[in-house]
C-alpha cells in the first residue's frame, strides 16, 4: 500500500472515527442539570470536540504503526495473514492506541477550558474510556476493511490512469 492510499485511509477512518467518539462523549460527558462543565452537549461543543478527535486522531494514525503491531501480535498468536483473526488483532491494538490517546487529550482540554482543572483529569478519563474502547472497536471492526477497499480501488485506478 503506498504512502498516498494509508493517508486517505486514515483520512477517511478518522472522520467516521471523530463523529463516533465526539457523540458517545459528548452523552457520557454532558452533565447533569444545573452543574456547569464548560462546553457541555452545545453544537460548538460537538464541533470543537469532533475537530480535535480528528486532529488528534489523524496525527496518530499517521504517526503509530498501530496495524503493524497488530498484524505482529496476531503473528506471535498465530493468526494467518488475511483472516479475520489477523484483522481482529490490527483493529484492537488500532483502538487501543487511538482511543487511549484521543480520550487523555479530550478530556485535558475539557477540563482545563472548562475552567474544572486537572484535577479530575483521571476520574473522567475512566468514566468515557471503557465505553469508548468498546464502541470503537465494533466501529473499527466494521469500517476498517471496507475503507481499506475503497482505497486500494482507488488506488488500482490511479494506477492504470
Amino acid at each position: 500500500m503506498s504512502r498516498q492510499q494509508i493517508q486517505l485511509a486514515n483520512l477517511l477512518s478518522n472522520i467516521v472515527m471523530a463523529a463516533v467518539l465526539t457523540v458517545v462523549a459528548t452523552m457520557l460527558l454532558t452533565p447533569p442539570p444545573g452543574i456547569d462543565w464548560g462546553a457541555g452537549a452545545t453544537w460548538e461543543g460537538f464541533l470543537a470536540t469532533f475537530l480535535a478527535a480528528f486532529c488528534i486522531g489523524y496525527t496518530v494514525g499517521d504517526l503509530v504503526p498501530s496495524i503493524e503491531w497488530g498484524t505482529k501480535l496476531g503473528a506471535k498468536l498465530r493468526a494467518k495473514p488475511g483472516t479475520w483473526g489477523n484483522y481482529f488483532f490490527q483493529s484492537l491494538i488500532l483502538d487501543i492506541v487511538m482511543v487511549t490517546v484521543i480520550v487523555a487529550i479530550l478530556v485535558f482540554i475539557k477540563l482545563i477550558f472548562g475552567g474544572a482543572g486537572f484535577s479530575m483529569w483521571w476520574t473522567m478519563c475512566m468514566k468515557i474510556y471503557l465505553p469508548l474502547l468498546g464502541i470503537a472497536l465494533v466501529v473499527i471492526l466494521l469500517i476498517l476493511k471496507p475503507i481499506m477497499a475503497i482505497v486500494m480501488r482507488r488506488g488500482s485506478h490511479g494506477a492504470a490512469a
